[in-house]
């Protein structure tokens, strides 16, 4: 064992001796560091990562533009009822006009009689 440690204490002799250390000063970044900074900055507060993330999972893009479609359909139902109702409810008000609610009339009692037919099967 002895051997062993001879070598390192003769390395440790051999290595040239310091006086003194300076003080090295940080050089000042350059434009391009402080570029790639700032590109890096806004990467992570537009959270580019976990954009690239969703592009690379396919299931994952496909299960948010189902969801997407559903609530779109959901929107259109809700929507199409709303209009409708408004519709009917101005209808409504315009057979009692003079001249057209006659016209008003006929097309209501047609929708009646046609919604009194059984449907085919």
């Amino acid at each position: 064992m002895s051997k062993e440690k001879e070598p390192t204490k003769k390395k440790a002799a051999k290595a040239p001796k310091v006086k003194s250390f300076k003080m090295v000063k940080a050089a000042a970044p350059t434009q391009a560091e402080m570029d790639a900074e700032a590109i890096m900055k806004a990467f992570k507060e537009l959270q580019v990562n976990e954009f690239v993330k969703y592009l690379r999972s396919p299931w994952r893009i496909m299960w948010h533009n189902f969801l997407a479609g559903v609530f779109r359909g959901l929107g259109m139902i809700v929507g199409l009822t709303v209009v409708f109702a408004i519709l009917i409810w101005i209808l409504a008000g315009l057979v009692d006009f003079p001249v057209i609610g006659q016209y008003f009339n006929d097309l209501k009692i047609m929708l009646e009689q046609f919604s009194e037919i059984e449907a085919p099967r």
